[in-house]
């Protein structure tokens, strides 16, 4: 029973990770979290009927266990008793036998064939001329080896029914073995199901009240002094190689308008790579020409303007990861003719733009 006494105490220590777990890390709404932990709740409460339902199987097998041991005993002891009963019925028609050759002798049966000839030595002790000629010796002698051959018979039959027993036996116990493991897994499934939910939803409120706090120091400082560290995770530069950049932003432009991004110059072709892990939206216009979008998963989105084309696969709703080639360096949109370069800018919260200055001196040199 060390087994059961494992899966309990298994059960034990998964109860008390999940209770001393703080609370996980969870959604984008608190709402979200306290349903994940509602949930969780729920999975552990479940413990109690987890528990009276091992109870009761535990003491089911304990019971079929008993049973078996005490069957498997008589059987033992049945198989020793029929084992000293055939030495007792052997010795005992040896006695008959040499009862009959001796009366033979004598001339007081006529026939020995009656005791070897016989079908079985049932027909010889119940045969009337053995009975007329046995002395009362020879009689004590047969009746004692019929009375020995059936109570071995009877033995031999009780043996059967018992050998029986224990097979059903085994199979009980077997099947509530596997009703043990069923309840442990189904139990243990729950809770780290459960579990899990509730600790990814922490985790994303958690990092949405990070991204919403520096979004908010961002823009209490003003777009134009870019962003901490931390609102960007991960973040690796754009252009592979190379590149050249000032700070530009807010430089004026055609129309009475500033400069919303940074400028990186790099030949035509250069690879250009997702900043972070997301998904792509790709798009033309005659302003940024041929451009990508990225809507990173920690919380920005990211523009790629001007480019040469995209990478081969690339289309909107692809999902790409950190590294990974989205496009080429190019002059396209208003840039035609001009440096070849990329147009680069940073949405914190997938807001408005914030200058990508710091972060790419940051990253890329």
């Amino acid at each position: 029973m060390t087994y059961l006494r494992r899966w309990r105490a298994l059960l034990a220590i998964t109860l008390a990770v999940v209770l001393a777990g703080a609370l996980p890390v969870g959604a984008q709404t608190k709402e979200d979290v306290e349903d994940a932990k509602d949930r969780l709740d729920e999975a552990v409460e479940d413990r109690a009927f987890v528990f009276d339902e091992l109870d009761a199987a535990i003491a089911r097998y304990q019971e079929v266990n008993n049973q078996l041991a005490e069957v498997s005993y008589r059987v033992a002891q049945m198989r020793d008793r029929i084992t000293d009963y055939e030495t007792d019925v052997r010795e005992l028609r040896e006695a008959v036998e040499q009862r009959a050759v001796d009366a033979y002798i004598a001339g007081g049966v006529d026939d020995l064939q009656i005791f070897f000839a016989a079908d079985s030595y049932a027909d010889v002790v119940t045969s009337q001329q053995v009975l007329a000629h046995a002395a009362s010796k020879d009689i004590s002698v047969i009746e004692q080896l019929t009375a020995t051959r059936r109570q071995m018979e009877r033995l031999r039959e009780d043996l059967e029914a018992d050998e029986a027993r224990v097979a059903d036996l085994r199979d009980a116990a077997d099947e509530i073995v596997a009703e043990l493991d069923a309840l442990y897994h189904r139990y243990d499934a729950e809770v780290q199901t459960a579990d899990a939910a509730f600790r990814e939803a922490k985790l994303k409120y958690e990092e949405k009240k990070r991204q919403e706090a520096l979004a908010a120091l961002a823009r209490k400082q003003g777009a134009a002094a870019g962003l901490p560290a931390g609102i960007t995770p991960g973040f690796i530069c754009p252009v592979t190689g190379g590149v050249g950049f000032i700070n530009d932003w807010g430089f004026p432009r055609s129309g009475g308008r500033t400069h919303k991004g940074t400028d990186m110059f790099a030949p035509r072709g250069r690879q250009l790579v997702a900043v972070g892990n997301g998904t792509v939206r790709l798009r033309t216009s005659s302003l940024g020409g041929i451009s990508v979008w990225l809507r990173a998963d920690h919380g920005n989105s990211y523009y790629y303007a001007h480019l040469d084309g995209y990478a081969p696969g690339m289309s909107t709703g692809t999902r790409v990861t950190a590294g990974q080639v989205v496009g080429y360096v190019g002059d396209t949109g208003n840039a035609r003719g001009g440096t070849p370069h990329l147009h680069f800018q940073i949405h914190p919260g997938h807001g408005g733009p914030v200058n990508p200055y710091p972060t790419l001196v940051r990253s890329c040199r």
